[in-house]
């Protein structure tokens, strides 16, 4: 059995681990901690766990956005991560339904996710959750 709850400090590493294991890379903890400990505590921004068995087997953090070009609130998945002993057990659904539930409480209307062009199954599970493909994103580092 799975169980949702919100992420606490006690968290952190877990969290960063899954993180680091989602971008392929070993990113600065202590500036991830602050970040992290400091999100906590925005009210538009959510930060979901799911555990098995007293172990974090997901994680999952939205952010909620007031953007001109809509005209409503809109959250943006920024990190999804599943164990991968734990795919395809209806961890990601989960995650995504409880911060559905979550943004409703909240009026949010939109939800929106980038994947990465690599992360084809990543699309597959979007798409099987009923997220519709409408933008191209572009990026550049500076």
């Amino acid at each position: 059995m799975f169980l949702i709850k919100k992420c606490s400090t006690s968290d952190i590493k877990i969290i960063y681990k899954f993180v680091c294991l989602l971008e392929n890379n070993s990113l600065n903890f202590k500036y991830f901690k602050n970040i992290f400990i400091k999100n906590l505590k925005d009210k538009n921004i959510i930060y979901l766990k799911c555990i098995s068995d007293k172990e974090v087997v997901g994680f999952a953090s939205c952010h909620i956005q007031y953007l001109l070009h809509h005209d409503c609130k809109v959250a943006e998945i920024q990190e999804m991560y599943v164990d991968s002993g734990f795919r395809s057990q209806g961890v990601g659904k989960l995650l995504i339904q409880s911060l559905i539930q979550k943004l409703q409480a909240k009026n949010v209307k939109l939800i929106e996710v980038t994947a990465q062009k690599k992360r084809k199954k990543a699309h597959q599970f979007y798409t099987s959750n009923e997220f519709k493909q409408t933008h191209l994103k572009f990026n550049k580092q500076i």
